[in-house]
């Protein structure tokens, strides 16, 4: 909130948490919140300060390095199945047009599965159910 430049919302907020743990809050806490808040504007004013983000952020940290291997390999992976079914479907015994109609057909309702469970839990159940 102080960063928004929200300061008396901020106070009603501390001084609930204030009430509810049975403490009072001194006006020199008031006071360094102003002064916060000042500091934040006149640094927003000065300089704009965005960090450029590289491919080698990616790789950095040990849990940022697990997490995008886990989420190129899930991709790799549901791509090979998706592209395999698509192009294997008129192998398949029987006519390959009908094969291609009805696995092209499929698509829908499991487009429509997938986004109300996405909808509905976010995206990593449905994509570690898949």
């Amino acid at each position: 909130l102080l960063v928004t430049g929200r300061t008396e919302e901020a106070r009603r907020v501390l001084k609930r948490a204030a009430r509810m743990n049975n403490t009072d809050l001194t006006d020199k806490l008031y006071h360094q919140m102003n002064s916060y808040v000042k500091l934040i504007k006149h640094n927003e004013i000065d300089e704009k300060r965005t960090r450029e983000y590289s491919l080698l952020d990616l790789v950095r940290t040990p849990n940022m390095r697990r997490n995008t291997f886990i989420v190129g390999f899930s991709w790799f992976v549901m791509l090979a199945v998706y592209f395999g079914l698509c192009l294997g479907a008129p192998e398949l015994p029987g006519d390959p047009y009908v094969n291609f109609i009805i696995s092209s057909c499929v698509e829908i309702p499991a487009a429509l599965v997938a986004w109300c469970t996405m909808d509905r839990w976010g995206r990593k159940p449905p994509v570690i159910a898949s």
